[in-house]
This record gives C-alpha cells, structure tokens and sequence, in this order.
C-alpha cells in the first residue's frame, strides 16, 4: 500500500534513528552501576569500527561486569578448579597458598579450599577489605 504521507514517514523514521542512536550512545556513557549488575562497554577491544553502526565514543570503557568478575575472569576464566602449574595459585581469584592461609587466620574461620562459595566469599572479603594489592600481577587484564 503506497502512503499519502513519504516525506513526514521518512522524517519521522530519521527521527527514530536519531533517537536511536542517542539512546545507544547514553547507554555507553552513563551505564547502570547499581549492584554492579552492568559495567561499561569496552570498545577499545573492536579492531575494525568500519563494522559498527556508530562510531565509537574516543574514551576508553571498562568491560562489562563488576570489578570482582574481571578479577575472576583474569585470573582463572571462571574455572574454581583452575591451577597454576608454576606457583601453588588455585581456585578463582588464584590464590597462593600463603594467601589462603592468611584469610582463613585473619577472618578466624576455615575454608574450603575446593568450594566455589568459599572460593567467591574470600575473594569478594579479601576484595573489599584490602582492595586490588593482591591481584597486581593481572591489573591490565581487570583493570
């Protein structure tokens, strides 16, 4: 069916896609930060922008996820079985086992060593109470 109206549908579609595209570059710039559920998007990764139907904002953004999955993600991929077959690192955060030993004397508390739960709740306790220190030697891959 041929429309009466071709140039205000072609405006209005314009319109659309401005809004569209303004939407899409909010998102980016200003992402929902509550309860970590939504970090920023890391375009700095895409090597050919000729693929993207915007061109990407010049700053640099973080990847998604809070900061205590990057860590996991850089450290042991998400594995909690994860070894490094060069130091005694274990679990996700890779822990040594001076460092396991430590939270488990600090906190007054025994831990499993081979539980993801106690693997996520030393990492996330030692996180927030101590900030990065202990996971320096991977800060390019989180950061």
């Amino acid at each position: 069916m041929k429309s009466n109206y071709p140039i205000l549908e072609f405006t209005l579609l314009g319109i659309s896609l401005l809004f569209l595209g303004y939407a899409l570059t909010s998102m980016l710039d200003n992402p929902l930060q509550e309860n970590g559920m939504l970090g920023k998007v890391n375009l700095s990764v895409i090597q050919d922008t000729t693929l993207l139907p915007f061109s990407p904002p010049p700053q640099r953004f973080q990847s998604l996820g809070t900061l205590i999955e990057r860590i996991i993600q850089a450290e042991s991929g998400g594995n909690p079985k994860a070894k490094n077959p060069d130091s005694s690192a274990y679990g996700l955060c890779q822990f040594i086992d001076g460092t396991w030993e430590y939270v488990q004397d600090k906190w007054s508390m025994e831990l499993n060593r081979d539980s993801e739960i106690d693997q996520r709740y030393a990492c996330e306790r030692l996180l927030n109470e101590e900030g990065t220190k202990h996971w320096q030697e991977s800060k390019n891959c989180w950061q």
